[in-house]
Order: structure tokens, then C-alpha cells, then sequence
């Protein structure tokens, strides 16, 4: 694992609290933060997609839960600048269903057909409002696959 790929380990970085936590309870923050206005499905979806990157085959995302979800600017939720709201869901209450979620989709009982395939997403509105109305390069080198309320999700081609 290159170090300068994944958010450090160090206490005084504030990434600790991350690589400490359960695998489950970390997925429950991420997907929370990054799909909690979205609906069941659009939950459902976000998940399968830190499931797909999990399972890729050339572990290009990492090697596990924590490696994918912690790897730099992967999920906006865990950037510097949204760590300490993602601090203060992990040190707070986490609903039992998001947790119970998260696990079944690591354990395998719980998959997301319609984002089987993808392994990107994001939400294009507030992408465009943080990056002066441009997407990143990635969009056009993949193939688009579904949109779940605000978010399209991808897959690479």
C-alpha cells in the first residue's frame, strides 16, 4: 500500500478515528453522508459502488473496505475540508439501520442490481457548484450506467 495514496494514520493528521473504526460503522458514515437525502435505492447504490471497487480485481481502489473508502478524494464526505463532520457521525450516533446496511453489504446478503456495474458517481449539480461548472475528466471516459436521484453513477470502459 503506497502511503501517499490513502489519508494518513497519524494521530496528529486526524484520519485515526477512520482506520480505527469497524469496517461497518466507517461504510454506514460514508454512505450517510454521501447518499443520506437520497432514498433507499439511492442509499443501495452508493454502497454497491465502494462494494464494486472493493471486488475489482486489479484492487485498483484499494484492498478492503478501509483502503477504497480512505484512499484521497475518492468520497467528498472524507476530504479535508468534510473530515470533521464525518468525525463527528463517527463519534456520535450512527442509526443501527445504516450500520446493519453497511454490514450486509460487506457481508454479501444485501447487493444493488441497478449500480451492479458501476464503480464512479457523483451528483452533478454540486460537483459543477464546487469546481466552477466543469465535471472531471473521468465523466467522459465512462460509461454512464443509472441515475438515483441526484447522483449518475458510471462504470469505466
Amino acid at each position: 500500500m503506497s502511503s501517499n495514496l490513502y489519508w494518513p494514520r497519524e494521530p496528529y493528521k486526524g484520519y485515526e478515528a477512520f482506520w480505527a473504526a469497524e469496517a461497518a460503522k466507517l461504510f454506514a458514515v460514508v454512505i450517510l453522508l454521501e447518499a443520506g437525502a437520497e432514498n433507499e435505492l439511492g442509499k443501495h447504490a452508493v454502497a454497491q459502488v465502494v462494494i464494486n471497487r472493493c471486488k475489482d480485481e486489479y484492487k485498483r481502489y484499494g484492498n478492503g473496505i478501509h483502503e477504497v473508502l480512505l484512499k484521497k478524494y475518492q468520497f467528498s464526505c472524507l476530504n479535508p475540508d468534510s473530515r470533521d463532520k464525518a468525525l463527528k457521525l463517527l463519534w456520535g450516533v450512527i442509526p443501527d439501520s445504516a450500520i446493519v446496511m453497511a454490514a450486509a453489504f460487506i457481508d454479501g446478503h444485501l447487493v444493488c442490481p441497478a449500480a451492479d456495474s458501476a464503480n464512479h458517481y457523483l451528483n452533478i449539480e454540486l460537483t459543477k457548484k464546487g469546481n466552477d461548472g466543469k465535471l472531471p475528466d473521468w465523466v467522459n471516459k465512462m460509461a454512464h450506467v443509472i441515475t438515483i436521484g441526484k447522483h449518475d453513477f458510471y462504470k469505466g470502459i
